[in-house]
């Protein structure tokens, strides 16, 4: 009897060990066709749960073998490890599957490189219909990976559109379908049948096209010209071709116009800008324009004043009739200047009015702008202002600034409380909003911003500081696209670590020779210790 209860106790223990590995392969099994092969994941859970059945035998029948192990040292340590492997292993499934249901991504880059700007998601949320896009791209060539990775930036942000990348020639149909003729190309297709294309790899174009493929409208904003202005095609410190192309980042069209061949204000001008005029504007027998800038702000138009100390008074006489005075001097503010020319006002986040959507970003961000030679743009006092219009000064300089006339003596210039005028702070930007009515009579808001410098989003300033934010944030208001109004990240631009001699001899040798010093140095302290 005591041999067959041994017999017994064995087969046991055979059977329990057998059921264990037969157990441990199926649970591993299942688990690889659950996250290999999606479409038999029901029989998949099957198995892993025959799996489980077995090891619960393993456990039974084999219970005698496992208690006298668990009571050895090595049994001990065992269980240690097993608890730590599977500690792990939930950890690793639980953050995979949060990881898997809730996506939480983080751009490092100084200057968001990796981030999709707020206007393009901004766009992106109010997407009226399913687009898909459609990447024609050879596989050498170099712009594919840009392509790809901004595409599918675009669509962890939105569920209406797609993407697809697709080789023109495995897939010629598709491009015949497209007519897409070269590699380089992304096309979007609205479900309203409408495509639109582009070979301009950038997050601009991109969302423009798409906008375009939706049946969306962009806006046009016109430089006026004729009149000694600042150009959007010019290169050097004064001109404006920086300010133009943040504004195409910002989805608008721009242009400029003449007057005296366009006969007027185009038709397509959301807003039009005067960006440093230094001649009278024309009025003669051929053509009328300060009546053409009239007739446009009489049917609602946005006009972008950007005046200096010399600006014509036919262009001040315009703001006049608004309720807008402007001229009179250049500012000298000793009090808040970028150093060290006292011309050049210095407005921090007191000089910003608050509640208006141009100066909340700038006061938000605390953001610092400066107007090299600026001249005061105030309202004008409530009795002489348009008749149902609203005014609000936004930008003033500190409380010793004043108006000085002497242009002559600018850089030593003191206060005269005889000739100078306006000591006190003084009003550098000023919005206005004023009822219009357009073609059909119907009543609608007309809006100008005028602002007593236009050095500031130049070439040169675009980039400093709040400059730049201040230029499109006036222009975003006056199209009414407040919802756009932001702080933008700055361009990617060179990152250098630039070193002297000596710096770059201190990281060669102590990298060679100090740090391997320091390592051997611990090895004999720690045998010294042990010795």
């Amino acid at each position: 009897m005591r041999f067959i209860s041994n017999i017994d106790e064995k087969l046991a223990e055979d059977i329990g060990l057998a059921l264990g590995a037969a157990g441990l392969i199926t649970i591993i099994a299942g688990g690889v066709i659950y996250g290999v092969i999606p479409e038999i994941r029901s029989w998949a859970l099957v198995l892993m749960f025959l799996g489980l059945v077995s090891i619960f035998g393993f456990a039974f029948f084999a219970r005698d073998l496992i208690a006298s192990f668990f009571q050895t040292r090595q049994g001990r340590y065992g269980i240690n490890t097993a608890g730590l492997i599977i500690i792990f292993t939930m950890s690793v499934v639980i953050l995979n599957f949060f990881s898997s249901n809730w996506n939480f991504r983080v751009d490092l880059t100084a200057t968001d490189e990796f981030t999709l700007a707020p206007q393009t998601k901004q766009a992106l949320s109010n997407l009226s219909e399913e687009v898909e896009a459609f990447g024609f791209f050879v596989p050498d060539d170099p712009a594919m990976v840009t392509a790809e990775r901004l595409m599918r930036e675009y669509e962890l942000e939105t569920d209406k559109l797609s993407f697809t990348m697709v080789d023109p020639e495995t897939d010629p149909s598709q491009a015949k379908r497209y007519q897409v003729d070269r590699s380089g190309q992304i096309v979007f297709a609205g479900t309203s049948g409408q495509i639109s294309r582009t070979n301009n790899i950038s997050e601009q174009s991109l969302t423009a096209t798409l906008l375009r493929a939706t049946g969306e409208n962009l806006k046009t904003v016109c430089f006026t010209t004729g009149h000694g202005e600042r150009s959007i095609l010019g290169s050097t410190d004064l001109g404006f071709r920086v300010a133009a192309q943040a504004l195409e980042r910002e989805l608008y069209i721009v242009r400029d116009f003449s007057f005296s061949t366009s006969g007027g204000v185009p038709e397509e001008c959301s807003a039009i800008i005067v960006a440093g005029p230094e001649r009278d504007l024309i009025v003669d027998d051929k053509i009328d324009e300060e009546a053409k800038i009239r007739e446009f702000l009489g049917r609602g138009g946005n006009v972008l004043f950007m005046l200096t100390p010399s600006t014509p008074s036919s262009w001040t006489n315009l703001l006049l009739e608004g309720g807008v005075e402007a001229g009179g001097g250049t500012i000298i503010d000793p009090a808040s200047y970028a150093q060290p020319d006292r011309t050049t006002p210095q407005i921090r986040v007191e000089g910003y009015l608050p509640g208006h959507p141009v100066t909340d970003p700038l006061i938000e961000q605390s953001l610092v702008t400066f107007f090299p030679l600026a001249t005061r743009v105030a309202p004008l006092p409530e009795g002489q202002r348009t008749p149902g219009a609203s005014i609000a000064p936004l930008i003033f300089t500190s409380d010793r600034s004043w108006l000085e006339t002497d242009s002559a003596n600018l850089g030593d210039a003191t206060y005269n409380q005889l000739s100078d005028t306006s000591r006190g702070a003084n009003a550098i930007a000023t919005a206005v909003q004023f009822p219009a009515a357009n073609e059909t009579g119907q009543q609608i808001t007309g809006r100008i911003f005028a602002i007593g410098n236009s050095a500031f989003a130049g070439n040169l300033f675009f980039h400093s500081l709040g400059n730049g934010d201040l230029f499109i944030n006036s222009i975003n208001w006056l199209t009414s696209k407040e919802d756009l109004i932001s702080i933008r990240p700055k361009l990617s631009s060179t990152r250098l670590l630039i070193l002297s001699q000596r710096e770059a001899d201190w990281i060669l040798y102590s990298s060679v020779g100090l740090l391997p010093f320091m390592a051997a140095f611990m090895g004999l302290w720690v045998w010294w210790r042990r010795r």
